[in-house]
């Protein structure tokens, strides 16, 4: 889980700094555990919309994506225009949409693609590390992208259309006795992401 190592697992250590006396497990897996059974206490997970009958889910921050390459790729194979372009390109495409489209948008209106290339993953890590590697454009997460970008490693394309926003969510269940641990940890969280997340910092659109 990109997200888990790169972010989760510092926020953590800030955490545990703060609160020495609360002890934390941590299970970085895709799945989504059984809040009643499996014995846990919180599920982070990005989502569209949290559709949790049984549980609570408070929004910790917005999950932005962009659409990038390198720029040796772009120098030996263009830059897209318009959405229609990427027909051309080779996509990497990371997991994560069951419609299997990248849904770009402008003042005009919605443009669906449906990437096509040789690389496909169900990790954020794994497609950002194709991109570095000059295989194609990808669109992944801001908060697997921002380094990258940030240094020129990446340049945005299309950086006229947006893409669809997810959010990252603590889901736990509605316990009115809820430990002070579990309150103090997702309050936590919430600040130290937030609305204007870090990893968002110095990045255009």
């Amino acid at each position: 889980m990109a997200f888990g190592r790169r972010h989760l697992v510092p926020a953590i250590t800030r955490f545990l700094e703060q609160y020495p006396d609360i002890s934390i497990d941590l299970d970085l897996s895709q799945q989504f555990p059984d809040l009643i059974t499996g014995g846990a206490d919180v599920v982070i997970r990005q989502a569209d919309e949290p559709l949790l009958v049984s549980l609570v889910a408070r929004r910790l921050a917005p999950v932005r994506w962009v659409a990038c390459a390198s720029p040796a790729y772009l120098a030996r194979h263009g830059a897209p225009r318009v959405p229609a372009d990427l027909a051309a390109h080779n996509c990497l495409v990371y997991f994560v949409n069951s419609k299997g489209e990248w849904s770009f948008t402008d003042a005009t209106g919605a443009h669906p693609v449906r990437p096509k290339g040789n690389f496909k993953a169900n990790s954020a890590d794994a497609v950002l590390n194709a991109a570095l590697g000059h295989l194609g454009i990808g669109v992944v997460p801001t908060f697997a992208a921002g380094d990258a970008l940030r240094s020129g490693q990446l340049v945005r394309v299309l950086p006229g259309y947006g893409l669809p926003e997810r959010g990252l969510y603590a889901a736990y269940l509605p316990n009115p006795t809820m430990a002070q641990s579990t309150r103090l940890f997702v309050g936590f969280l919430g600040e130290y992401f937030g609305d204007r997340p870090y990893w968002d910092q110095g990045l255009a659109g």
